[in-house]
């Protein structure tokens, strides 16, 4: 039985599932950035990783395949086991083995297994519907100018009457205090 759809899942929700007797997959955050050369804007993402040393079970994914396909826990760890050496074989044979939208498995010329993740897929829930898109830069707007311009500005008398009322600004805050008392009272 093919258990990465648990695995895909529990990577939503948790930053370590282990694949017990093979390793652990790590969600890593990284934050969204903006890559100025292209003018691209990229948004968060959790990066999978892979580490084969996180290899033993914390019931996270026995416990999730024996809810979901209503086994006991035993039976759960067995089709857990049997998977691992399924991959196990595959890879001792020389093939690449593909874990759908997470990534791909192949032993190295030392026998050591290496993961190359699937970077087409965000596991960071907050990201969902993100995508990174590009945006073209001003030409000749300089926000410093803006400052300036409102810099230079004289700030408003609240004695002198606001523009064709003959009232002046206190007037109205006076007005408001009233009303807001009022309203408390």
């Amino acid at each position: 039985m093919d258990i990465t759809a648990f695995i895909r899942e529990l990577l939503f929700s948790h930053d370590c599932v282990i694949l017990p007797g093979f390793g652990g997959f790590l969600g890593n955050y990284s934050p969204a950035r903006i890559d100025k050369s292209t003018s691209t804007f990229y948004p968060p993402v959790k990066q999978i990783s892979f580490n084969r040393n996180l290899n033993h079970n914390d019931g996270l994914l026995v416990g999730k395949i024996s809810e979901f396909l209503k086994v006991n826990y035993g039976d759960a760890r067995n089709i857990v086991e049997e998977f691992v050496s399924g991959i196990r074989k595959k890879l001792d044979s020389g093939e690449r083995v593909v874990f759908d939208n997470i990534g791909n498995f192949i032993n190295n010329q030392e026998g050591n297994v290496q993961f190359e993740p699937d970077r087409n897929v965000n596991y960071y829930l907050d990201s969902y519907g993100l995508e990174s898109f590009q945006f073209a830069p001003l030409e000749g707007y300089d926000v410093r100018k803006r400052i300036a311009r409102h810099i230079d500005k004289e700030p408003v008398d609240r004695h002198s009457p606001v523009r064709g009322t003959g009232v002046t600004a206190d007037h109205y805050a006076d007005r408001f205090r009233l009303t807001a008392t009022y309203r408390r009272g």
